[in-house]
């Protein structure tokens, strides 16, 4: 087998979706998980959208090679194309397949009554497009007998009808005797899985959402996992629950669910036993199910009881080189003190300290010759400061000692030493401080480019200050507010 050569694809795009419905724009709303049926009053997944899509995608993958035709082997390619399936054991069996051809009209081979199946419940497909068909089933039916060769026949007939006897197939897997059949009968076979797996790597809105509900699916199951998952219960035990519940929930296919515990961790054997999970296990599990042919490979690892030293140790050396490019420093300090200044009027304590700060300090990593570092801090204070004292006892003195005031004394003459001040206000003084800077380096080549960008905000608020410094109200309350942003 060659490999396909690809022509690049054309500029319009006939899989493009329909217009979204604004419920539908992801861009500006969660993916939903609706439900499993569809109903009257939501626009959900819309199946007719979603096989012209895929056909569409498959369409353009065709057209961008030499490919007379794809042959399919692969039942996932077969439903893409297809709009149909047939699950369980028939999926390791070779014995469907389809072909897609240039006129956008694929043929299916499959089990005679699934054929006439096809027909009364496919309506998307050409009712004469859908063949009875039998191959071998893995060699279970000799090559000898002569399916395969009847088989290779019509498919060749149906390319020489449509112009494209010479032009060559291409088929996505095949078995070997199919492959030596073709090449007998004069067929040039390239390699397409990579077109196909191409093609179906764009999802559409209708893909998304199922895509999402297979996993909202495997969402609950895991929370009944947790609610059985203790001492006693068997790997297998749980394998059972969880498919019973994913088949509950409306899967049409549990491919596979790894329930591995204990020891049988490590190394990890992707299947399950009838090993009992006992205390302090740990327990993997893998989640392999379809919804609409839209798959999951959703896995978790839970602690039975409480997690073990043994396993903080294994996170710490798994999770540690994620984080290696980045340092993160994290520091505050506190300072509370009483006030050790009393003032008589107000019966307040002066030059207290209630004040607190905080700072991060981030550096990444971001490539090889690029780092960013990020500083953020704030602080805060709301504080009685400040007490005075009174060195000299000036003119003023005595006048304001003649004024009537209360505690009955202005102020204290002449001693620096007496921690008493005689204030009709307590200088409140309170504010915040913040600030945040990013700094970023990089080097290319012989150029180094260094780019700091900072803004801070810086807020003081004195309520009240008694400015003449006694008891008595001669001059007032002070008040201040400032605020700088820079």
């Amino acid at each position: 087998m060659t490999k396909a050569g690809k022509s690049p694809a054309p500029g319009h795009d006939p899989g493009a979706p329909r217009p979204l419905i604004p419920a539908l724009d992801f861009s500006n709303r969660q993916i939903p998980a609706h439900g499993t049926m569809a109903v009257d009053f939501e626009q959900r997944v819309d199946f007719h959208r979603l096989r012209e899509y895929r056909l569409a995608r498959a369409m353009q993958a065709l057209e961008a090679t030499e490919c007379g035709a794809f042959l399919l082997f692969d039942f996932y390619n077969i439903r893409y194309t297809t709009q149909t399936w047939i699950g369980g054991a028939l999926g390791d069996k070779m014995s469907r397949y389809a072909l897609l051809t240039r006129d956008g009209s694929p043929h299916i081979w499959d089990f005679g009554s699934a054929a006439k199946h096809h027909k009364l419940f496919a309506p998307w497909l050409n009712p004469d497009h859908s063949h009875a068909g039998m191959l071998g089933l893995r060699g279970a039916i000799h090559p000898e007998v002569g399916l395969i060769k009847e088989a290779v026949t019509t498919i060749k007939g149906l390319l020489h009808d449509a112009g494209l006897e010479n032009a060559p197939i291409g088929v996505d897997l095949v078995e070997p005797a199919f492959l030596f059949e073709m090449q007998a009968q004069g067929i040039e076979v390239v390699d397409i899985q990579q077109d196909m797996l191409g093609a179906r790597s764009i999802k559409n809105v209708d893909e998304i959402m199922l895509l999402s509900q297979a996993a909202a699916m495997v969402d609950g199951v895991y929370q009944d996992i947790t609610e059985a998952l203790k001492p006693g219960i068997r790997e297998n035990e749980i394998v059972g629950l969880a498919a019973k519940r994913l088949y509950e929930l409306g899967s049409d296919q549990v491919e596979a669910i790894n329930a591995v515990s204990g020891e049988r961790c490590n190394p990890h054997p992707h299947n399950f036993t009838d090993k009992i999970i006992r205390p302090g296990d740990q327990a993997f599990f893998d989640i392999i199910h379809s919804f609409n042919g839209y798959r999951t490979c959703y896995y978790r690892t839970f602690s039975v009881g409480s997690s073990t030293p043994a396993q903080h140790d294994a996170y710490a050396k798994a999770r540690g080189p994620l984080s290696a490019t980045v340092a993160v420093s994290l520091y505050g300090s506190s300072l509370q003190r009483d006030g050790y200044f009393d003032n008589v009027v107000t019966g307040s304590d002066l030059n207290n300290r209630d004040r607190w700060n905080l700072r991060a300090d981030m550096l990444i990593e971001t490539s090889e010759d690029s780092q960013l570092r990020i500083i953020a801090d704030y602080d805060e204070l709301d504080e009685r400061c400040c007490g005075v004292a009174n060195l000299i006892d000036g003119p003023a003195g005595p006048a304001l000692g003649s004024l009537p005031v209360i505690p009955g004394q202005a102020y204290i003459p002449e001693d620096a030493y007496n921690y008493q001040s005689f204030l009709n206000l307590d200088p409140v003084n309170t504010g915040d401080n913040s600030g945040i800077t990013w700094d970023y380096q990089t080097t290319g080549g012989d150029v180094d480019v260094r780019s700091s960008t900072a803004y801070r905000d810086s807020y003081q608020y004195k309520p009240s200050e008694d400015v003449d410094f006694s008891a008595a109200d001669a001059i007032g309350n002070s008040r201040g507010e400032t605020e700088i942003k820079t």
